[in-house]
């Protein structure tokens, strides 16, 4: 999801429902926090605003995790790779499979 990579981006930790693809985007406890119900969410709201848990530490993670997976010259590097796996595909060969 977009909205979690632009919150990284900027260096907040994101606390979403542990649900699709999110899993893979944020490591709980470390960039973000993953939650089941909305009282797992006020716990942890809870306990950064008590200084329980150090947003500071969070808020970094999230940045190094947005510039380690996210940034364009990252997706750039991807898409390079796949087209290197597949550079024996063809245009010709896509266009007679559709």
């Amino acid at each position: 999801p977009l909205t979690i990579i632009e919150a990284m981006a900027a260096g907040v930790p994101t606390l979403a429902h542990s649900v699709g693809g999110i899993p893979e985007m944020i490591k709980d406890h470390e960039n973000g926090f993953l939650v089941n119900n909305s009282r797992q969410a006020a716990e942890i709201l809870g306990r950064i605003v008590e200084g329980e848990i150090d947003y500071s530490v969070l808020s970094q993670e999230a940045k190094n995790t947005f510039n380690k997976r996210f940034t364009i010259q990252r997706y750039i590097e991807n898409i390079e790779k796949l087209v290197l796996v597949n550079k024996h595909v063809t245009s010709d060969t896509i266009s007679k499979n559709w």
